[in-house]
């Protein structure tokens, strides 16, 4: 995870609503997120997982889905269980196009694990909202749920976007899992 310049991202994006969504967020990136964003707009076909986590901020996921899936992208929500406390796994499937997964123990019926086969075919795992737990879990190498199975599992690009109380994003806790994260 690098610290990245709000300004040099925001102005790589080209919807207008995705580019506010953003701006009301500290980013983090590991990788090229940014460079995604920085081909004329051009995410057709690339696939996104998107993690939805347990934050107020949680509803503006759908406007997420929503803009990505406008620009081609094909899109795969995973909710954790507190996401389902502010917005609906039926909103984001519906947006998506696609089924919305939130159980670990609950993957599909193919031989390979469901975190393990959408792991493996994101192009971009995108994390907005971040709870303070989930960067936890990344930076602990935890995966008590399904998108924390996935970050460990998954060798795309990965973004988290750290959504909370500036009370909660301060803590000394909270800096070293991102510092942690960051190395």
């Amino acid at each position: 995870i690098k610290n990245k310049n709000k300004s040099d991202l925001i102005a790589t994006i080209e919807s207008d609503e995705l580019r506010e969504y953003f701006m009301l967020m500290t980013w983090y990136h590991i990788g090229t997120f940014n460079d995604y964003f920085n081909m004329d707009g051009n995410l057709k076909n690339k696939v996104i997982v998107v993690g939805v986590t347990g934050s107020i901020a949680a509803y503006k996921s759908a406007d997420i889905v929503s803009q990505l899936k406008k620009m081609e992208a094909e899109v795969f929500v995973v909710m954790t269980r507190e996401a389902m406390e502010f917005i609906t796994p039926m909103t984001l499937q519906t947006l998506s196009r696609n089924p919305v997964s939130s159980d670990l123990w609950e993957e599909g019926n193919g031989w390979q694990p469901g975190h393990i086969e959408l792991a493996d075919k994101a192009d971009i795992v995108l994390v907005a909202p971040a709870t303070a737990n989930i960067i936890s879990c990344f930076a602990h190498g935890l995966a008590p749920d399904l998108i924390s199975s996935i970050y460990l599992a998954t060798l795309a690009q990965v973004v988290i976007a750290p959504a909370m109380n500036s009370k909660m994003l301060s803590p000394p806790a909270t800096q070293d899992n991102l510092k942690i994260l960051a190395d």
